[in-house]
C-alpha cells in the first residue's frame, strides 16, 4: 500500500508472525466461560493472600496491587537519584525469585552496570567491597552463591540505547516464542521515536501506546520507568500524576502509575513509594527503606497507608 512506510510494514508482520507463534491469544469468549475462570482467579487469589500477579516481594505493595498482573502497563516515575534504577531492579530480582523469566531493557547504562546492581542487592554486599577485593569469606560466598542465581535464571538484558517501540516490539516477541514473563524498560523518554517528525507530545504518546499494546499483545505486564518534571524536585512534596514529563498519554496508557519519591534529600531518609493511579484497585502511600550501598529497597517497619 502506498500510505504505508516500510516500518509499519515490519511491525505489522511482527505482529501477525506473534500471533501465530504465542499460545492463547485472544478470542471472544461467552459470560459462562468468563464467569468460570473469574471465579477461578478469586479461589487463587484467596489461597495465595490475594496475591495473583507476579509479585514484588514489598508486602504493603502487593497488598495494594496484588502483584503485576498480564497485559498491564506499569509506569514508575521518579526525579533523577530518587532511585528507580536500583527499584526496576528490585522488582526484576524479586520476579526472578519468583521463577519468573524477565527481559530487562537498559537504554541509560550498559547491563554489566545493572548487573553490579543486582549482584550487590542479592548477595547483600556493598559494590565497592566487591571492587576493592577486601570482601571476607563470608561475603564472598554471598556474592559467589548470588552469580550462581543468576547463571540459572531466566534474565535478558538488552542495552542498546538507539532503541525505537518497534525494535522492543520485535525483540520481546522473538523471546516470548520462549516463554516471558515480565518486561521493565528503564527509561520511557530515552526510547527513540520510530517517527521523528513528530512533535516530542506525539513522540511520548506513541511510545506509551507502544508499550501497552506490547503489555496487551504478549500477555505479560510491561514496568517502564519516566522521568518527572524538575519542578517534582521539591522536598517532603509527593509528586502528581500533573508532573508526568511530556505527555499526559503516559498517565492515561498506564493502569498502574507508581510514583517514587524522597521526604529528605539524602538516600538515607525515608524513601516513599506512592501508588497514584491504579485501574482496578487502591491507591496510596507506601514507606520504603533504601541501602545506597547495596541498592535495596525494602518495607520500611510501621509503613503507611493513606
Amino acid at each position: 500500500e502506498p500510505t504505508s512506510t516500510s516500518q509499519e510494514v515490519i511491525e505489522l508482520a511482527g505482529s501477525k508472525f506473534s500471533q501465530l507463534s504465542l499460545k492463547d491469544r485472544s478470542k471472544s469468549n461467552k459470560a459462562s466461560e468468563i464467569i468460570e475462570s473469574t471465579w477461578a482467579n478469586i479461589i487463587t487469589r484467596q489461597g495465595a493472600g490475594g496475591i495473583d500477579g507476579i509479585p514484588s516481594l514489598i508486602n504493603p505493595l502487593d497488598k495494594l496491587t496484588y502483584g503485576w498482573h498480564e497485559g498491564d502497563l506499569i509506569l514508575i516515575a521518579a526525579r533523577t537519584s530518587v532511585g528507580k534504577t536500583a527499584f526496576s531492579c528490585e522488582l526484576a530480582l524479586s520476579a526472578l525469585k519468583s521463577g519468573k523469566s524477565v527481559l530487562y531493557f537498559s537504554l541509560e547504562m550498559q547491563s554489566e552496570s545493572v548487573m553490579e546492581r543486582m549482584l550487590a542487592n542479592m548477595s547483600g554486599v556493598p559494590i565497592r567491597v566487591m571492587v576493592d577485593k577486601v570482601c571476607t569469606s563470608g561475603q564472598q560466598e554471598a556474592v559467589e552463591n548470588a552469580m550462581t542465581f543468576f547463571k540459572h535464571t531466566k534474565l535478558w538484558m538488552d542495552d542498546d540505547g538507539t532503541l525505537s517501540v518497534s525494535r522492543i516490539r520485535a525483540k520481546a516477541r522473538k523471546l516470548a516464542q520462549q516463554g516471558l514473563d515480565m518486561i521493565v524498560v528503564d527509561y520511557a523518554q530515552l526510547i527513540r521515536p520510530d517517527d521523528p517528525r513528530q512533535s516530542r507530545e506525539q513522540q511520548v504518546a506513541m511510545i506509551s501506546k507502544g508499550m501497552k499494546l506490547l503489555a496487551k499483545e504478549l500477555k505479560v505486564p510491561v514496568i517502564m520507568l519516566a522521568q518527572l518534571r524538575r519542578d517534582a524536585d521539591e522536598i517532603n512534596r509527593c509528586p502528581k500524576l500533573s508532573d508526568l514529563r511530556e505527555s499526559g498519554s503516559l498517565e492515561q496508557d498506564a493502569d498502574l502509575v507508581l510514583m517514587l519519591w524522597r521526604r529528605g534529600d539524602k538516600p538515607e531518609h525515608d524513601t516513599m513509594l506512592t501508588v497514584a493511579k491504579q485501574r482496578q484497585g487502591r491507591t496510596g502511600s507506601i514507606e520504603l527503606s533504601f541501602k545506597p550501598s547495596i541498592q535495596k529497597f525494602s518495607e520500611r517497619v510501621g509503613e503507611r497507608l493513606n
